[in-house]
């Protein structure tokens, strides 16, 4: 999504620059982790801890520097917005696996989809459905 919204002209240069900056945070994130999980095997939730922390503050820093002002750029401003939110929500996620969930087998990068973290499936359950719903909203507002 957010290189689409990176190339959308309709869209505010500024809040088009802010989506790209935060494409090329996820891009970095995306090579380092999968690098780190699948090849050296030096993988630990307080990585992802931590680079979420930095992408959240990244998106409030971004916001800063943003001023929308058509309504498409309320709505793109408000999903950005949204995409902060959930890397606090994903830090609960990651804070709950460090500390819930082991296995003699090697890294954890998942909980198990067993009835012992019931719970705390069926809450990410309910925030994928809310994110879903939200990103079927700012589909129709955007592309109408």
């Amino acid at each position: 999504l957010p290189l689409l919204i990176g190339i959308d002209s309709r869209i505010s240069q500024n809040l088009r620059w802010a989506y790209w900056i935060f494409f090329g945070n996820m891009v970095l994130r995306a090579i380092a982790e999968l690098w780190m999980m699948y090849v050296s095997h030096n993988w630990h939730p307080y990585w992802g801890i931590s680079h979420d922390v930095f992408s959240a503050f990244l998106i409030l820093a971004l916001l800063f520097q943003t001023q929308p002002k058509t309504e498409l750029d309320k709505n793109i401003d408000l999903n950005f917005k949204v995409a902060g939110l959930m890397f606090f929500i994903e830090i609960c996620f990651a804070w709950y696996m460090l500390n819930n969930v082991t296995s003699d087998g090697g890294p954890v990068y998942f909980v198990p989809g067993d009835g012992q973290y019931f719970g705390i499936l069926a809450i990410t359950w309910v925030v994928v459905i809310a994110l879903t719903i939200q990103q079927f909203f700012l589909y129709k507002k955007w592309l109408n």
